[in-house]
């Protein structure tokens, strides 16, 4: 099963997803024209984050690895919206 949302963000830090430990997948799409910075760790977020370019794809996937069921923080540098589908079993 998967939840597909649209989130505003702020700009500046935003709390986007909570720990969640049925989560498999994780996709964040950055469907705005600004830069986004997302990580598990607020602090410095934008030196330490992954930098998601405008109208670009994050995916994270247990199936590689990946983390998945962590909480999730978005850094905006204006507000905006991104698109966040979320699978878990």
């Amino acid at each position: 099963m998967g939840v597909f949302s649209r989130v505003k963000l702020n700009r500046g830090l935003n709390y986007a997803v909570s720990f969640n430990p049925r989560r498999v997948f994780l996709m964040i799409v950055n469907d705005s024209e600004v830069t986004i910075y997302v990580s598990e760790d607020p602090s410095d977020i934008t030196s330490r984050g992954i930098p998601v370019y405008p109208f670009e794809i994050l995916v994270f996937d247990r199936g590689d690895g990946d983390r998945t069921e962590s909480a999730f923080y978005i850094y905006a540098e204006n507000d905006t919206y991104v698109r966040i589908y979320e699978g878990v079993v």
